[in-house]
């Protein structure tokens, strides 16, 4: 079996890797193009496809997909599975051939039309997913609930399956040198004064040496779903995050922390009329109660102000937090594995 990426994200195409290698191991030839800017980090080059690339993707129309398909549909035709991740639209790039499409659904399925407010390509790629899907050649596998939901309000009618991202592709070991905290994310925002606790921007450059290092990991979402999550927590990290309520009064003071409402970037008050529920007076709880560190993750911890989190942080030692052990983390990606294995049967047979 031939196996065809393209993708913009390391995070879904490494964790896309580490599940195909579990499930097929060396069954299946896997190649593609990979045109993140952080390529480097895997230890590779950008890829750089002609048409569709790092510098003209977010402009994507239906004449760049027939061009792309125009150059590439004699490669493209070899394989015999197409797997789509970051950016979702990419799926359309093989609607001419007549292969299976997985697509990793694991952000606004929309990009980039909810930046770009292009409707009349928002609605063709609508189309296309419904074809897709009534001729049998799409599984849609969603990592978080969040896009789960935001994915199937869309008109397409074409249904998503749960799978929370294992995370162990980042092959992190929880190995604590201190019991001080590290601020991950959100630290222009959580301005706390501890010697107890360390800004990741005090560090500079560091290494996931020094991340395992510290005795838990703070966070100040900024998002409702992000890799570097499930990585920590697959690599057993204590992790702590602000209760919804208090995260809640901290949206509702400054709407623009909660960078999840893709269509309200740029200023812009407009929105795909079927994402009202996303967009409406109360959408800040509609996106955070279905945000990761509310739903997939059971062992974390939460703070519910500035001040409960520093007095956490003066008491508990490296003994004092919840965190998810050997044995949770291995049982938890075996359940996740069944699951995928469930839905590519559908799709490779």
């Amino acid at each position: 079996m031939r196996i065809f990426y393209f993708d913009a994200h390391i995070g879904t195409h490494q964790e896309l890797m580490y599940v195909f290698r579990k499930i097929y191991g060396d069954s299946a030839e896997i190649e593609g193009w990979l045109i993140s800017g952080h390529s480097h980090l895997l230890g590779r080059r950008p890829d750089e496809p002609e048409v569709i690339n790092a510098k003209t993707w977010s402009r994507i129309d239906e004449r760049m997909i027939d061009s792309f398909w125009e150059k590439y549909k004699g490669y493209l035709s070899t394989f015999d599975l197409f797997v789509v991740a970051y950016p979702a639209v990419f799926s359309v790039l093989y609607q001419k051939t007549d292969k299976p499409i997985l697509i990793y659904n694991c952000v606004r399925y929309d990009i980039p039309f909810c930046w770009s407010k292009d409707i009349h390509s928002l609605n063709y790629f609508n189309n296309c997913l419904s074809s897709l899907y009534e001729a049998k050649r799409v599984v849609v596998i969603s990592n978080n609930l969040a896009d789960h939901d935001y994915f199937q309000a869309g008109p397409h009618g074409v249904p998503s399956v749960l799978i929370p991202t294992i995370g162990a592709y980042a092959n992190l070991r929880w190995r604590p040198m201190t019991e001080n905290g590290l601020i991950y994310s959100g630290e222009d925002n959580l301005l706390v004064s501890s010697p107890r606790l360390v800004s990741r921007k005090a560090l500079n450059s560091y290494t996931n040496e020094a991340l395992c290092s510290f005795g838990y990991v703070v966070h100040m979402p900024y998002e409702v779903s992000t890799m570097s999550i499930f990585e920590q927590y697959a690599g057993g990290i204590p992790l702590y995050f602000p209760s919804i309520d208090y995260l809640l009064s901290e949206f509702d003071k400054n709407p623009r922390l909660l960078q999840s409402k893709y269509w309200l970037h740029n200023d812009s008050n407009s929105y795909a009329t079927y994402l009202k529920n996303q967009h409406g007076d109360d959408s800040n709880f509609w996106w955070l109660s279905r945000a990761d560190f509310y739903n997939h993750l059971n062992k974390i911890n939460y703070f519910n102000s500035k001040d409960d989190l520093i007095d956490k942080a003066n008491r508990s030692g490296l003994l004092g937090h919840v965190s998810p052990t050997a044995g949770d983390l291995f049982q938890r990606e075996k359940n996740l594995l069944s699951l995928w294995k469930a839905c590519l049967a559908k799709l490779v047979r």
